[in-house]
């Protein structure tokens, strides 16, 4: 009886689980409607509608004084995702650029390696963009419910679903956090008080406390005369 659990649970099996369901579930991850629905005043598209992600700077820890990366990329993050528990809130005003890096740590989370990407072990991203009630739609139902669409023909059952939550196989966003309504936004607050969710990633117009997991705060930053000539030759060099 509590043979299969273990073996279930070895993160060989989770690594093995994710990497058959990996390409499928990247496909679902780039034509997923739920994507067109982000905030517009975010979102750049090339020719063909393709999705753009220009780098532009952010700071770790404080707006103002905290480290700044000039030019964030996978690597920078991978000393984020280092313990149990990992939540990353990215912070800032309507349109500062939240959601399009949430969606490309979505898209780099596909890239992991022993030596690059944000983790050493593969991971699917779970994007969330709903309202949420403990009661009759948690955070939990809704991330199962999301990988089961993504993957119709995997066997998911309840041990194989924790274990990928509970290790880090599942990288879970939360989407405009600050803009959801008071339940929403207390479920999210307190969900480490009856749900193992170990890599969490919140996009939201305010700070919020999460009950039992810090965690690390991203924060955007406002383009400048700098960095503004550098992130329109970016995107011009894309519409070429």
């Amino acid at each position: 009886v509590t043979v299969l659990p273990w073996f279930i649970r070895s993160t060989r099996t989770l690594d093995a689980w994710v990497l058959e369901n990996r390409d499928a579930a990247r496909q679902t991850w780039i034509d997923n409607a739920d994507l067109a629905k982000s905030e517009s005043r975010e979102k750049d598209t090339a020719p063909g509608g393709r999705d753009v992600y220009v780098p532009l700077p952010i700071r770790r820890g404080d707006p103002v004084s905290g480290i700044q990366i000039m030019q964030p990329a996978a690597g920078d993050f991978r000393g984020m995702i280092t313990k149990p528990r990992t939540t990353i809130q990215i912070v800032g005003p309507g349109g500062a650029g939240k959601t399009t890096l949430a969606r490309q740590l979505g898209i780099w989370a596909f890239e992991n390696g022993p030596h690059y990407g944000i983790a050493s072990h593969p991971m699917l991203p779970i994007w969330v963009d709903e309202e949420l009630d403990p009661a009759k739609n948690s955070l939990r139902d809704v991330v199962r419910g999301r990988l089961t669409a993504a993957l119709p023909k995997a066997e998911i059952d309840d041990v194989l679903f924790s274990a990928l939550l509970e290790k880090q196989r599942l990288m879970v966003f939360v989407d405009r956090l600050s803009e959801r309504s008071a339940t929403t936004q207390q479920h999210v607050q307190t969900i480490y008080r009856s749900t193992r969710i170990d890599l969490l990633i919140v996009t939201s117009r305010t700070q919020h406390l999460i009950d039992g997991a810090p965690g690390v705060k991203i924060y955007p930053q406002p383009l400048n005369s700098g960095t503004l000539l550098r992130f329109m030759t970016e995107l011009l060099q894309l519409f070429l």
